[in-house]
């Protein structure tokens, strides 16, 4: 399913990471390639190694559960609404957030949990109408964003908040990952790298961005999602029919004689993922620019879960903005362990490299 929004604009981005605490220095250290990758202070795998993980380093190691996922929501949400801070408008503001999916670790009643700290949190400062948040883990910061196109495409929110926030860094979730051979470590080459973070962006209407007068970073030209069946909690081969769906009807809307110029993407080091975008890439391959390569962050920050969509969108809008794009279409797509697949494009100014 498809949403397609050419007046949907984002006018404000926040970034909460292992690599930076704003979003300029995350999207500096993404472009250096500098990785957050290291030894967990205390945590130990079965081969009696140190996991690595990719811990934000300027939070407390002691902190779990929903006080470790607030302190990564509310200073990105806080960052991506300083334009609209600034420009001293009070308008009412709508908030979708994407959460990790159940697992080992997490609190429980994860979404309305998140829903009340977040509200008690923003009540003093922004006048917040309401918000949503879902468990729908890789695929939810997306799915947050498409939810959030269709509430400024539908005029039934005029600003919204759409984000994601996600951490693996709790003691029982790395276990469970252990137990499970997906933590990257000398023995299991084929495991990813744990980490954390959150990214929101605020979207509004293109009109609405100029009444304000809120720079304007990027257009979601259209946002999509579709079902895996064959996922990786299952024993079935995975061909990619989710992910192509979801891309396929992401890249309907592509502008008569356009290509997608980049993409930005979930690949972590689990090999399925990998075998996904050369699938899809098989299929849709007409649709990119022969130039077009990818991007997967997680070398940098770790898996980030949830967050990724969103921060997916400040790396494409802020390489647009430092003129060191790959052209003014990206695309970005992400998957979640239950097999939902989600999808976006992108489009940033045309600036020369």
């Amino acid at each position: 399913m498809t949403t397609a929004s050419p007046g949907v604009v984002v006018v404000g981005l926040g970034a909460c990471t292992a690599v930076g605490a704003e979003v300029l220095p995350t999207t500096a250290a993404v472009r250096a390639g500098i990785s957050a990758a290291t030894e967990h202070p205390f945590m130990i795998d079965k081969a009696g190694e140190r996991m690595i993980t990719a811990s934000t380093p300027f939070l407390d190691p002691g902190i779990f559960g929903m006080d470790r996922l607030m302190s990564l929501a509310l200073p990105a949400a806080q960052e991506a609404l300083a334009p609209l801070v600034a420009s001293k408008a009070s308008l009412p503001i709508s908030v979708v957030v994407g959460l990790p999916e159940p697992r080992a670790g997490l609190p429980d009643h994860l979404e309305m949990r998140f829903r009340d700290s977040f509200v008690a949190a923003f009540s003093d400062r922004h006048p917040v109408t309401a918000v949503a948040a879902a468990a729908a883990g890789h695929a939810g910061g997306l799915l947050a964003l498409k939810h959030a196109s269709e509430l400024i495409a539908s005029g039934k929110a005029s600003l919204c908040l759409a984000g994601g926030v996600d951490s693996w860094i709790e003691p029982a979730t790395l276990e469970w990952l252990d137990s499970l051979d997906r933590l990257h470590s000398e023995t299991t080459r084929w495991g990813f790298c744990p980490g954390e973070a959150a990214g929101f962006c605020l979207v509004c209407d293109a009109s609405e961005a100029e009444r304000l007068n809120l720079p304007v970073y990027s257009a979601v030209l259209s946002a999509s999602s579709a079902a895996e069946a064959n996922h990786i909690l299952t024993e079935t081969v995975c061909i990619a029919d989710g992910l192509t769906a979801s891309c396929r009807d992401a890249l309907a809307c592509l502008p008569a004689e356009s290509k997608v110029d980049h993409t930005i993407c979930d690949m972590n080091g689990e090999p399925y993922r990998g075998s996904e975008y050369g699938f899809m890439m098989t299929r849709l391959g007409p649709c990119f620019s022969a130039e077009a390569g990818f991007d997967t962050p997680a070398q940098t920050w770790g898996d980030v879960g949830a967050a990724s969509g969103p921060l997916f969108l400040i790396l494409a809008s802020i390489a647009a903005q430092k003129r060191y794009s790959h052209g003014p279409l990206t695309l970005l797509y992400t998957g979640s362990d239950s097999g939902r697949r989600s999808a976006a494009l992108i489009q940033t100014p045309a600036t020369p490299r």
